[in-house]
């Protein structure tokens, strides 16, 4: 049964209106021919749109609850089918006949298209084992409900007696205040009996020809269904079996059967219980102490196992918070020592390489004639491809490298080679091969035997490096580099370890200083006295260069500003000042693209042959 909430269907709303039914009274008569007439009506209170009754007639024990109640064949207790006869709105609480309330109620009429707002139409849902009647008859009317129906055939006739085995209910959504259901069997004489199975209920015999069944607080939860069984009737659907005698047996067994296994759950849940209080007393476990304590709400109120197993959890409480307390402080203790070894390892950081710096607001002259590889690792810490071709426009400004232009290429050749470092030799055969001149198309033809030119391009790199470390301008900071790491890894693995509801906020604070603290040891390093010196010297000649639109161009060495602007990444700011010869970028060009084609070459005959010598 479910309540059309039209507005769902449709719109959006905002809230949902509270509702129940205060009142609901079913009249069946059973006809003797194996029908049932079935008037219902019923009012509710709260605000709705209308009303949903789901009548089943077929396969109502199919995997149901009652599949134990079933005597013969469950194909017996199918109905036919369903008729409905009316639906009105009525005024419940006026107790009108049938009579007043053909002449008084509204009748219902059917819609297929009926929309929120409609009044006096349904709505039929037709399913493979009944029926449902969406009715809309919404609170602002007033108006109570009645439905008037038929169900087809379900009277089962054996040797001895008829029965009726029929559920009322499926998919209750409502809460029922007060449910009545009358019986009447016309002309019954001698066998009258009736089981109700479900919710607490009052069953009276008013006479042999009526059993009147009362319900109060029908929960949503709840399943009824009852089994009535009364004279012979000459019906079509016949067992052929004598069937009262084993009824009675069926429906005794199921009540020892549901009171035995009602008693044996309820052993095993004081049994739970007890065990449970038992466990945390020993675990003094926030966990525990709540499972036990809802294990013991579950308990019969009067039940002394009850009172006494609340008084223990009471007793053990105050031990749960005085463990968590100490557990609290002693884990923020950790959490908290640990803050202040990491702040120790950045202050010794501090103080051990804290140097005095000399910085210039602009360094106009070029602080050293070196190769720019020098000066790219003193910026950066590490050697670029722009360095690369920042070392051979120096090898250019030094003769020791000669370019000439030559239509659409240039051709590059071995000039005078004299006090050149290993780095710079190795730069020459990167470029020449042992050759004495070469064009820059040929060059980049070079890249394509990528195994040989990324082998003279590694060692070069490793030469030029070594070289650039030989200057000493950074101290040796592996050990405390190290220490930090792993005193990092150690602070998110703590935090992680030890998170948990007393200390959520003080793990996720360590976690979050570790990480910071490890990305910061991981790219931790310190320039010497000669660094810092070199270091602000270079610095300051950037300055200059960015801002030498504002100063005298007159005299200066053009050349040897390009070569080590483009090691400073700030050859943009120099080519807005002056003219760059175009050799400076085609140059530029073909080294870059070169090196990137050799390692796109290098991957993907790689990735070719991984993918070959996977089949």
């Amino acid at each position: 049964m479910k309540k059309i909430l039209i507005i769902l269907l449709f719109l959006f709303i905002p809230e949902v209106k509270a509702y129940n039914i205060t009142d609901y009274k079913i009249d069946m008569t059973i006809l003797e021919n194996g029908n049932i007439d079935v008037i219902e009506t019923f009012q509710m209170n709260g605000e709705y749109n209308g009303f949903e009754r789901t009548l089943k007639y077929r396969n109502n024990y199919e995997g149901y609850k009652g599949d134990s109640l079933v005597l013969f064949d469950k194909q017996l207790y199918n109905g036919s089918g369903i008729t409905l006869n009316e639906i009105r709105s009525i005024d419940y609480s006026n107790k009108l006949t049938d009579e007043e309330i053909k002449e008084t109620g509204d009748l219902f009429n059917y819609s297929a298209i009926a929309t929120k707002g409609d009044y006096g139409v349904y709505k039929i849902e037709e399913f493979e084992d009944g029926e449902s009647y969406k009715i809309y008859n919404s609170s602002k009317m007033n108006k109570d409900f009645y439905l008037n129906y038929t169900l087809k055939n379900m009277v089962i006739t054996h040797e001895d007696i008829s029965e009726v085995m029929f559920p009322f209910f499926y998919d209750m959504e409502e809460i029922i205040d007060n449910l009545e259901i009358n019986i009447h069997i016309p002309n019954n004489k001698k066998t009258l009996e009736v089981w109700v199975h479900g919710p607490k209920y009052a069953v009276t015999k008013v006479d042999q020809e009526t059993i009147k069944i009362k319900i109060t607080n029908f929960e949503t939860d709840n399943y009824l269904d009852f089994r009535l069984v009364f004279d012979k009737l000459d019906t079509n659907k016949v067992s052929q079996q004598y069937a009262l005698d084993k009824i009675k047996e069926i429906e005794s067994n199921l009540n020892i059967d549901f009171n035995d296994k009602t008693n044996k759950e309820y052993e095993q849940l004081k049994e739970n219980a007890y065990n449970l209080v038992n466990k945390v007393e020993q675990s003094l476990n926030r966990i525990d102490y709540e499972n036990a304590y809802n294990e013991v709400e579950k308990l019969n109120n009067k039940d002394e196992l009850k009172t006494q197993l609340l008084v223990r959890l009471m007793n053990i409480e105050p031990k749960i918070d005085r463990k968590e307390e100490i557990i609290k402080v002693l884990l923020s203790s950790i959490l908290t020592i640990w803050v202040i070894g990491d702040i120790i390892i950045l202050y010794h950081i501090y103080k051990k390489y804290n140097k005095k710096k000399i910085k210039y607001k602009y360094y106009k002259e070029i602080p050293d004639n070196v190769n720019p590889t020098i000066i790219g690792y003193l910026m950066h810490k590490k050697i670029t491809n722009d360095d690369l071709v920042a070392s051979i426009l120096y090898l250019i400004n030094t003769k020791v490298i000669i370019i000439e232009k030559k239509k659409k290429d240039y051709i590059l050749k071995k000039g005078k080679i004299k006090n050149i470092t290993q780095s710079e030799e190795w730069l020459l055969k990167f470029m020449f091969d042992n050759k004495n001149q070469i064009s820059l198309i040929n060059f980049e033809h070079k890249a394509k035997n990528y195994e040989e030119f990324l082998n003279i391009y590694s060692n070069w790199l490793n030469i030029a490096t070594s070289e650039a470390e030989n200057y000493n301008f950074f101290e040796d900071t592996f050990s405390i580099k190290l220490t930090g790491i792993i005193y990092s890894i150690i602070g998110i693995v703590m935090g992680l370890f030890l998170i948990n509801e007393n200390t959520y906020y003080s793990s996720i604070i360590v976690i979050f200083i570790s990480v910071c603290s490890l990305i910061y040891y991981i790219k931790f390093y310190k320039r010497t006295d000669l660094g810092n010196s070199e270091y602000f010297k270079w610095l300051g000649f950037k300055k200059y260069i960015e801002k030498l639109y504002t100063f005298d161009l007159d005299d200066f060495p053009k050349e040897k500003y390009i070569i080590y602007s483009i090691s400073l990444d700030c050859d943009y700011n120099l080519s807005r000042v002056v003219k760059i010869d175009d050799y400076v970028y085609d140059l530029y060009d073909s080294i870059i693209y070169s090196i990137n084609t050799a390692y796109l070459t290098k991957k993907n005959v790689h990735s070719k042959y991984s993918s070959i010598s996977r089949h």
